[in-house]
Order: C-alpha cells, then structure tokens, then sequence
C-alpha cells in the first residue's frame, strides 16, 4: 500500500498533517470494500457470515495445507 497522507481540521482551529506508519483495517466483514476505497483491492471474504480473524502466516498456511479452521 501506498503512503497515506491526510489532513485534518483541528476544533480549535488550523489544521494537522497526519502520516501514519501503520493502518489496522478493522473493518469485519467489509473489509473488501474498503480495503478497494484505499486503492488496496482484495478478496479475503467470501460467502460465510460471522466473525473473521485472516492470518498471513506461511507456516500455518503449510501446516493445514490449504485448509481452513473454523470455531
């Protein structure tokens, strides 16, 4: 992803320049949508409903070679 850059208006007036080194996409199962808002398109989630934890962990990934856990 890109570099994010954006500028905010302060309440009390003038405004503030923010650059965040890290952004936590906690968006559930929106996460598609808005990963597509920020120029970051994917596809983490398909047909299911509930809650969602995706991991990028190649170890994991290979020890359950291919397959997912569900609880």
């Amino acid at each position: 992803m890109s570099s994010m850059v954006s500028t905010v208006r302060r309440r009390c007036g003038g405004s503030l320049r923010l650059a965040p080194r890290l952004v936590i996409n906690s968006a559930g199962p929106c996460v598609d949508p808005v990963n597509a808002s920020l120029n970051a398109p994917s596809r983490m989630i398909g047909g299911t409903k509930g809650s969602h934890i995706l991991l990028d962990h190649l170890a994991l990934v290979q020890a359950l070679k291919g397959q997912m856990i569900y609880f």
